[in-house]
């Protein structure tokens, strides 16, 4: 994956970022889902609480998981980290989409 100092310094492209960035998306998305959709069916669909919930719950997830990451590789890159556990939010939305589209379906 393309760190964004790489992208920066010419040595990746920003298709490869945007790759990692749909990477952190789709861990967000499903770090929300089971969030999202238990507040859809128990709080019976007052969507702001649920998507705030599931932007927490999106949140907290890759928080954990660029510590962890940061961890195992040993290298900070603060900023790069930062970045990739704020992508994650993105992720809440997106589940709150699916969430409704199979609903709707139902």
């Amino acid at each position: 994956m393309a760190r964004l100092d790489e992208v920066l310094a010419g040595e990746k492209s920003w298709g490869q970022y945007s790759v990692d960035v749909l990477g952190h998306v789709a861990l967000g998305t499903a770090y929300a889902l089971p969030v999202i959709a238990s507040g859809i069916v128990w709080l019976d669909d007052p969507v702001p609480v649920v998507l705030g919930l599931g932007a927490v719950a999106a949140l907290f997830g890759g928080v954990i998981r660029e510590m962890v990451q940061a961890v195992k590789t040993g290298k900070l890159h603060l900023l790069d980290r930062s970045l990739d556990a704020l992508q994650h939010l993105l992720g809440a939305p997106v589940a709150l989409g699916i969430v409704l589209a199979v609903r709707a379906l139902l």
